[in-house]
């Protein structure tokens, strides 16, 4: 149940600029039945105890439990049904006023006492009265036959139900009754069978909705009248068309009452039904109990009082089947829906261009914006306006989100690009024979993973209390420490099998041969303490005579020696040494540099 649009609140706003009058001399009539109603709502709302709680159907069962709730729930639901009213009583009491104030039409019109009347209307709000007592029921009885045929026995009422009763979609399914034991239908019969009984029950609960709905009724029925026997009074100067929309709401209005007292008289009638099929199933379980089940000589006690049970539990699933089965399954669909008070109109529209007595947004009319004087907005009730406020902030957050989601697939494309990079660099240096080199950049690029996921790690931090799609569109870092560790594995791995050149090219060039300097100079810029210049890298070639095989050409065409000694090379089948001069690390703080300072320093004043 959710609050909404309130013509009247629009129509008040008409009467208090001019554009709605109505004739004094019905003001006093109309705004008695208002209070009256009002009263009876009062009264209404606080016997509603006697149908927003009732117990299970049975015990055990956990769908008797769920049926009964859904009854319970429809009295909760007309708790807040009625609080609109109140509020839509409310209303249309100051619109009645505010109306007989602004007319214009001279003493043809009659005269009222509008303070006095404005003293009862305040001080009556909160005013209930006595409804009387409501009507015993009795047990009732039927026939299980007719629950198994067509239409299961619910009455023709909800069979064919009037226009404008609903029935509420959700759906209550009975349980197998094979999956309860002999001790459970023990204790379903005995709550079935209390004092009073639970079909009892339940037929008191039917007769209290029927004499609720009653008592509701007769005061909306006396106010309908009184407002259709006045709709020749109310006036429009101009050409606003107040008066016509002040018709419509109460014809509206009228219609709205009748639908709720209809949904209210057939929850009573269904909740009649199902204490028909309770009785049934209490009789059918409590007549297995006197059904005889033959002993077997030499059978002990025991085993006999064992067979007994199981041949009673099978009978007792079977009674349930044809009753209460039978019974949840006709009744759960049949449950009326209760509707809120229906609006004609969505508020003023004296003289601008927006709706008129449709359901449109009588945005036309709104504070002047149309040149009208009532406030479309004003006709709509803080409940109504409070979803479009939600709305509007749901798509605010879906924008953000799409453009939070933007943002993450660029940064996951720019880190995809630069780890793309390192890799190609990593492997050019790795080719080449640089095993120092592959190990300082597989150091590089576990620090730079390292300082991703710090990174992240203080966001997440920050993000504390904050919208979660914020931090999700940080650029790229989760993204980013992911793709430099899977680089540095692959450098590792690189670094482990290229030892010195291509796999066999005879003296050829291989896949280490030609590193460029600006490979160099990339590799450089992403990992500054695996940084080997291209003459450094010359002079410590020469040095120490790096060739792998196929690497004839290793430095842009530097002559170096002929075939080289890789798997394949030559022709050679012979294993290689590894020279021991490759092991030397006299040259390593050279080919690796200075670290460098990545905090800022700090100035002591």
């Amino acid at each position: 149940m959710g609050e909404t649009p309130n013509p009247w609140s629009g129509l008040r706003a008409e009467s208090l600029s001019g554009a709605l009058e109505l004739q004094p001399k019905v003001i006093e009539g109309l705004v008695n039945e208002a209070i009256d109603v009002r009263i009876r709502v009062n009264s209404v709302k606080a016997a509603l105890g006697k149908v927003d709680q009732l117990a299970s159907f049975a015990a055990v069962i956990p769908s008797a439990a769920g049926l009964a709730d859904r009854f319970s729930a429809k009295g909760r639901d007309l708790k807040g049904i009625l609080d609109d009213h109140g509020k839509i009583l409310d209303d249309m009491a100051d619109t009645f006023l505010a109306s007989g104030k602004a007319y214009t039409g001279g003493d043809a019109g009659g005269k009222a006492d509008l303070a006095a009347l404005r003293g009862r209307i305040e001080a009556d709000k909160g005013k209930t009265e006595k409804l009387g007592t409501a009507p015993q029921a009795f047990g009732r009885c039927m026939d299980i036959s007719v629950l198994k045929k067509e239409g299961g026995g619910v009455p023709d009422s909800l069979l064919r139900p009037p226009k404008g009763l609903t029935f509420d979609p959700m759906i209550v399914n009975a349980e197998d009754p094979s999956q309860f034991n002999y001790d459970d239908y023990q204790k379903i019969i005995a709550s079935l069978s209390g004092s009073p009984s639970m079909e009892v029950t339940a037929a008191q609960a039917g007769t209290d909705w029927t004499w609720l709905a009653g008592r509701l009724d007769e005061k909306f029925e006396g106010l309908s009248n009184k407002m259709i026997a006045t709709e020749n009074s109310w006036r429009s100067p101009g050409e606003g068309g107040g008066a016509d929309r002040a018709r419509a709401a109460i014809t509206a209005y009228g219609k709205g009452n009748k639908d709720l007292v209809d949904g209210m008289k057939a929850l009573g009638t269904l909740l009649g039904f199902v204490s028909d099929w309770l009785y049934a199933t209490r009789t059918s379980l409590q007549a297995v109990n006197y059904t005889d089940v033959g002993y077997l000589s030499p059978e002990s006690v025991r085993a006999y009082e064992t067979r007994k049970k199981l041949a009673h539990e099978k009978r007792y699933a079977t009674a349930m089947n044809n009753t209460y089965v039978l019974g949840v399954d006709n009744t759960a669909g049949k449950i009326a829906l209760l509707p809120d008070p229906i609006p004609p109109t969505t508020g003023s529209n004296p003289a601008g261009n927006g709706s008129g007595t449709g359901g449109g947004s009588g945005s036309g009319g709104g504070s002047g914006s149309g040149g009208g004087s009532g406030a479309g907005s004003a006709g709509l009730s803080s409940g109504f306006q409070n979803g479009m406020s939600a709305l509007q902030s749901a798509s605010q957050t879906a924008a953000q989100k799409a453009a939070a989601d933007a943002a993450k697939a660029a940064a996951r494309t720019a880190a995809e690009q630069s780890a793309k990079a390192a890799e190609e660099a990593a492997a050019a240096a790795s080719s080449s024979g640089l095993e120092q080199a592959a190990s300082a950049l597989t150091s590089g690029m576990e620090q730079a993973s390292s300082a991703a996921q710090s990174a992240l790690e203080q966001a997440s931090s920050a993000a504390s209390g904050a919208d979660q799609s914020a931090l999700s569109s940080v650029p790229g870092l989760a993204g980013l420490s992911s793709s430099l560790e899977d680089q540095a594995k692959k450098m590792t791995a690189a670094a482990k099998s290229g030892g010195g050149g291509g796999a066999g090219g005879g003296s050829g060039g291989g896949a280490g041969a030609g590193l460029s300097g600006q490979s160099l100079q990339n590799a450089s810029s992403l990992f500054p303490r695996a940084t080997v210049g291209a003459t450094g890298l010359e002079a410590m070639a020469s040095r120490a005579g790096l060739a792998g095989a196929g690497s004839g050409m290793p430095m842009g065409g530097m002559p170096m020696g002929g075939g080289g000694a890789g798997a394949g090379a030559g022709g050679q089948q012979k294993e290689h040494k590894r020279a021991d001069y490759l092991d030397s690390v006299d040259h390593l703080d050279d080919a690796l540099g200075a670290a460098p300072i990545v905090a800022r320093p700090v100035i002591e004043q």
